[in-house]
């Protein structure tokens, strides 16, 4: 990385740490803030500007092009206080320049008290978010990618309370020097739930709707030629603040890989930063090639940790 690109990098990261805390309190959409998969969590999430690997892009629809063969990706995770997520995914090169994406989530928390207005039990309650992503991307210069997510956003509070709604993510990266790329993305744009209570409390009930916050995301992505390890920083604007994360992963072996990584970085800590780590096995040898993905997330305001594992099917080399 030469200096000026370092400067660069620097410069940008510190300006966007003057910026407030956000203010993610009760705003909606915090189950897909998550993560995605096994490999995105063990780094931290930083994975905007993480390229050439099977690495989901969901978090970035500009990395699909990179996509090398089709591959199928089952994950779910397991955290504390009854939470829980399912992931889905397929990914595949569209030559000679582009590459597409099919993604499914479900975050749902379950045995939740139900009681009545006398405050008497009733029954146990699930509460679900899920998220089907239609992510495409483009490489109009060999240097340059562009992309787009489409998302279908549906979430159910109890029965008879749904919502359906739309919304829309936007990437790019860059390619700056043989090892050094930089992406920004743009995310949740237009997503929302949009809530009726009328079917629950008749003429008491309100239609009312609850915004996600748009993420701004900017990203650096250094891998050098003479160590097999790659290290990615990112920045985060979003609810009026700012928050970082940072991942490294190293490859000891050709079949596996350890990773490591910080998120939820803001600069008065009040948020508290989430530390992971996680290993993949990649079975070469067998049909498919398949890849096992876990990692650990230790949560600062959780009672025990979480565990997520990641299964990939290269479909053909």
């Amino acid at each position: 990385m030469t200096r000026p690109a370092i400067q660069a990098t620097v410069a940008l990261l510190l300006a966007a740490a003057a910026h407030a805390q956000p203010d993610l309190g009760g705003r909606a959409g915090a189950a897909f803030r998550l993560g995605f998969s096994a490999e995105g969590m063990g780094m931290g999430n930083a994975l905007v500007a993480v390229v050439g690997r099977d690495v989901d892009p969901i978090m970035n629809p500009s990395i699909a092009p990179f996509q090398r063969t089709p591959v199928i990706s089952a994950g779910a995770a397991f955290f504390a206080l009854d939470r829980s997520i399912q992931t889905l995914s397929y990914a595949a090169p569209l030559p000679p320049t582009a590459g597409i994406a099919l993604s499914l989530q479900r975050v749902s928390v379950g045995n939740i008290d139900g009681r009545d207005r006398n405050g008497v039990p009733t029954e146990k309650l699930r509460v679900s978010e899920n998220v089907i992503a239609l992510s495409f991307g483009l490489r109009p210069a060999p240097a340059l990618t562009l992309g787009v997510t489409a998302k279908l956003l549906y979430a159910q509070m109890v029965e008879g309370l749904t919502s359906t709604t739309v919304g829309l993510d936007f990437g790019a990266t860059y390619l700056v020097m043989e090892d050094l790329r930089i992406a920004v993305a743009a995310r949740d744009v237009n997503s929302k739930y949009r809530w009726d209570t009328a079917a629950l409390y008749g003429r008491q009930g309100r239609q009312t709707t609850d915004a996600f916050p748009t993420r701004l995301i900017v990203g650096v992505s250094y891998s050098p030629s003479f160590l097999p390890a790659l290290l990615s920083v990112e920045g985060e604007s979003v609810a009026g603040g700012f928050m970082a994360r940072t991942g490294v992963e190293a490859r000891l072996h050709p079949m596996l890989r350890v990773r490591s990584g910080l998120d939820a970085l803001d600069p008065s800590g009040t948020l508290g930063a989430r530390w992971s780590a996680g290993a993949s096995v990649e079975a070469t040898g067998l049909t498919w090639n398949p890849s096992f993905d876990y990692c650990f997330i230790l949560e600062p305001y959780a009672p025990g940790g979480a565990h997520m594992l990641t299964i990939r099917l290269h479909i053909r080399e």
